[in-house]
């Protein structure tokens, strides 16, 4: 088992990410099957669960996509559960502290890394027995989502945990807490000089900084600042975007007004 998300960051390649909220399995192969380098299934927001999430995980399975899953919070049988299902990655929501991190860590491995209890059900599938356990320590990656004013406060502390590989910034809930407006293409002075703050530290302890962001040309600027891997919106939102354009140049064309 190999996370090509780790040979990309390795060759000093940006991540290219997908989102996932439709609980659809036809959603996650359309995505898989459109380029992307991960898919990341969001059990947090929108309307998956446990049984989408593995259909998802089925739908991706024969494309050369790394599957990864946006937790609904830090918990050992919350993370566990999605690691034994396949997933390759695991962004956990709200570590605010380096106890919160620490804690994220030990879940997602195994002894002696950690307190991960073994039996990857589905996990395993996918190689020789005993192959899984062999390699996932090194293989899944732990992102912890920095979303809070007080994870930024904290975020030396969290950054040193042994075996977080990298920080995702949620921009929306990360300005909701500095008292901002939430929103995800942000162009305050003071959330990039904090983009910009985390970005370095991240690079000084080789751990990938990544970021949600709602357009194509904020992506490329956060590439630019320094994000290693980068998502523009999700899959409802996408297809909404662009069903609203087709509707609306219809009208335009047919001289229908509403």
């Amino acid at each position: 088992m190999t996370n090509n998300i780790k040979k990309l960051l390795a060759a000093g390649k940006p991540v290219i990410n997908g989102w996932l909220i439709i609980p659809s399995g036809y959603s996650a192969e359309l995505m898989a099957l459109s380029g992307y380098d991960s898919v990341t299934v969001d059990l947090q927001h929108g309307v998956q669960d446990y049984h989408s999430m593995v259909e998802c995980f089925q739908a991706m399975q024969a494309h050369p996509v790394t599957p990864m899953v946006r937790v609904t919070w830090n918990e050992p049988g919350n993370l566990g559960k999605a690691l034994d299902s396949g997933a390759m990655g695991i962004i956990c929501p709200m570590i605010n502290t380096r106890k919160d991190a620490e804690a994220f860590v030990s879940a997602c491995k195994y002894h002696p890394l950690g307190t991960r209890s073994n039996g990857p059900v589905r996990a395993s599938l996918y190689g020789p027995p005993g192959s899984y356990q062999a390699t996932a320590n090194d293989e899944t990656l732990c992102i912890a989502l920095i979303e809070t004013k007080t994870a930024i406060e904290n975020l030396d502390a969290i950054l040193d945990v042994e075996g977080l590989a990298g920080a995702y910034i949620g921009p929306s809930d990360l300005c909701f807490t500095y008292g901002l407006p939430p929103v995800l293409d942000v162009e305050l002075p003071q959330i990039l000089k904090i983009y910009e703050t985390l970005i370095e530290k991240c690079a000084k302890r080789k751990v990938f900084a990544g970021i949600h962001t709602g357009s194509v040309a904020y992506a490329t600027r956060a590439i630019g600042m320094g994000f290693q891997m980068t998502t523009v919106l999700n899959d409802a939102r996408m297809m909404a975007a662009h069903a609203q354009d087709v509707v609306k140049q219809m009208r335009k064309n047919t001289g229908r007004v509403v």
